[in-house]
């Protein structure tokens, strides 16, 4: 497969193998990677691990992973009118991923996800950051003030609470009306974002389906703690800022945790760096903002992806006090195999990332996610 990009006038030329096309990503990533195991120190069970919802075997979930790439596809087409070979190459990029010889029935939805993603960044970058970066802009323009007006109305002894609340309720943001939004401008992301906004004032009078907030405001009581903060959505993180700020006011030390490059519309590294950098969003956080700050996951996959994690992430993880972990695909792919505990604060949309048999579709919660414990690792005999 030959992709040829016009850059600045000259015409760069990508060749790929269609026989060994998943290792055109460096480094190789997933559980089909024989040499690859997840991370002992975040996966307490690393042989029985299942990376998010499910292989690509499942009719179902590879159906729903095409869709989704078809969708990026598009929105890359739409917003890159003025360079279609991005969008040529995009579609080549998932053509070639769908043949045969790719033999991708055993690997991981999200793995296959995270080769889309790699393969795009190496030919074209990451085509949606612009939009991405505009998205953000309108979401603080249209949810700061509201924010701010509220977080200061709370009486004192409920910001804790109703924060939280607010948080899980953000994760109402989905990668399918984003998406869609592509090449409508700020007019059709304002409207998307006053809609979120209608939806949450809706929605934060009514009960959590599952309510652990008293059990996470025990374990935050004392002395300041570390509180690992592992990021979902754009838009949806502007909606974290009054938990940030309760949180640093308490003297706790928050730590970002966002994905190391474009997945989809999960919050990058940069995109966090971004936001915090804005004059009004420091404002709002105030004094405590020397006590929050932003790292790496490694993770390139719609999902913490325990396999490839970089050193900090692992680090905050053993010593954070707290973990919060917001949105569907985080959770999927933690939830119930992890060393640590930790509160998933989510707003179920799919039964294959939340396959609990007591959360709906619509179900709004913050969680307690237990660890799980790890099975004895018994040495085998020598042979004689």
């Amino acid at each position: 497969l030959r992709l040829y990009e016009k850059r600045e006038g000259e015409v760069v030329v990508h060749t790929i193998g269609l026989a060994n096309f998943v290792d055109f990503v460096e480094p190789p990533q997933g559980p089909a990677q024989t040499h690859s195991r997840p991370d002992p120190r975040l996966v307490a069970n690393p042989d029985e691990y299942r990376f998010g919802p499910g292989p690509m075997s499942d009719p179902a979930i590879s159906k729903r992973v095409w869709e989704h790439l078809k969708s990026y596809t598009d929105a890359i087409g739409k917003l890159h009118a003025q360079h279609p070979e991005r969008h040529v190459i995009a579609k080549s990029i998932m053509e070639a991923l769908q043949q045969p010889e790719q033999e991708l029935a055993a690997r991981a939805a999200r793995e296959v996800e995270a080769i889309w993603y790699v393969a795009l960044q190496q030919t074209i970058g990451e085509p949606l950051a612009d939009f991405k970066t505009e998205a953000q802009e309108v979401a603080v323009e249209v949810l700061l003030p509201w924010l701010t007006a509220q977080y200061d109305a709370q009486p004192a002894e409920d910001r804790d609470l109703w924060a939280l609340k607010i948080a899980a309720l953000a994760n109402h943001v989905t990668s399918a009306d984003l998406l869609s939004l592509a090449g409508q401008g700020r007019a059709g992301l304002r409207a998307y974002v006053e809609g979120l906004l209608t939806t949450v004032k809706a929605k934060q009078d009514e009960p959590l389906h599952r309510d652990d907030r008293d059990q996470l405001l025990r374990d935050l009581a004392g002395d300041p703690k570390t509180v690992l903060l592992v990021t979902d959505n754009i838009i949806e993180n502007v909606f974290h800022k009054p938990l940030e700020r309760w949180l640093v006011a308490q003297g706790h030390e928050v730590v970002i945790a966002a994905k190391a490059g474009e997945a989809d519309i999960d919050s990058t590294v940069m995109d966090e760096q971004r936001l915090l950098g804005r004059s009004d969003v420091a404002a709002f956080l105030g004094e405590g903002m020397q006590r929050l700050r932003v790292i790496s996951t490694g993770s390139r996959a719609r999902a913490l992806d325990p396999y490839e994690p970089t050193e900090e992430f692992v680090e905050a993880w053993e010593t954070a006090a707290v973990i919060l972990v917001m949105g569907e695909g985080n959770r999927g792919s933690m939830a119930h195999q992890t060393t640590k505990g930790f509160y998933s604060l989510v707003n179920v949309k799919s039964k294959l990332e939340v396959p609990d048999q007591d959360l709906p579709v619509g179900a709004t919660v913050v969680q307690w996610i237990p660890s799980v414990p790890q099975t004895p690792v018994i040495a085998a005999a020598e042979a004689p």
